[in-house]
């Protein structure tokens, strides 16, 4: 299990970078871009791993400076994000 945290100023520095002006990520709660997530993860992977595609699947939006826990399953190569123990964020499968 790892944390991961995706600031607010992280947030709005990717935005910028990527020209994106949807307000949702610009304004409060600040909803983190699919793709920062994306590309987040596909790092995170990676780092131990070699995947050639992957793919993820929303459940809930990741709100800027939530505490995100991954949870790793190796054995059939995914990812999940959770907000505590209970909510559901995101599925990520690589191969």
């Amino acid at each position: 299990m790892v944390l991961y945290l995706f600031s607010k100023e992280e947030v709005i520095r990717f935005v910028n970078d990527i020209n994106d002006t949807n307000p949702i990520h610009r304004e409060n709660p600040y909803v983190v871009p699919g793709c920062m997530i994306l590309e987040t993860m596909w790092d995170f992977w990676n780092i131990s791993k070699s995947a050639l595609q992957m793919a993820i699947y929303f459940h809930a939006p990741v709100i800027a400076d939530d505490k995100v826990t991954l949870v790793e399953y190796p054995e059939d190569a995914h990812v999940e994000g959770y907000i505590g123990d209970t909510c559901w964020l995101f599925r990520l499968r690589f191969w």
